[in-house]
């Protein structure tokens, strides 16, 4: 049900990752992107479970802000892990 840029993004962030992976099928996309969310779900950051200071809330990231170019390097790169990237 994504359009505009939303879409445009994740479809980007697919092609680039299965062109840098080597995917030669679709199942094989969805187990990388399965184990993306694993490691996502990992970092206390992404899932909103740091401590903020004064009336801040906690970030927690959704798939709008994953998929953006940015950001997507970012989490590949480890910057929201403690140890190995993705």
């Amino acid at each position: 049900l994504w359009k505009g840029a939303r879409a445009v993004h994740l479809r980007a962030r697919w092609r680039e990752t299965a062109a840098e992976k080597y995917w030669t099928t679709e199942a094989e996309g969805l187990l990388y992107m399965r184990r993306l969310f694993g490691y996502v779900r990992q970092s206390l950051f992404l899932t909103g479970k740091t401590k903020v200071s004064g009336d801040r809330q906690p970030f927690v990231m959704d798939l709008e802000w994953l998929v953006k170019p940015t950001n997507w390097a970012k989490v590949i790169e480890g910057k929201y892990h403690q140890g190995d990237a993705a």
